[in-house]
């Protein structure tokens, strides 16, 4: 972004593992992540909205 202008960036998993992005000074994070969850009753893997952890929060 051009001097004077701000950054938005959301936070997901995917920010885990990406690389730092120059410039940001705060981040807004949900602290929330969609998982595969497989449930053997029914044979089917949903996503589900769970919360991270604290590690997964401070590592993002």
């Amino acid at each position: 972004a051009t001097a004077g202008t701000r950054k938005i960036v959301s936070a997901t998993n995917i920010a885990e593992t990406s690389s730092t992005i120059p410039g940001i000074r705060h981040l807004v994070d949900p602290g929330l992540s969609k998982q595969a969850i497989f449930d053997p009753q029914t044979g089917m893997t949903t996503l589900e909205l769970t919360a991270i952890s604290q590690s997964s929060a401070t590592q993002r």
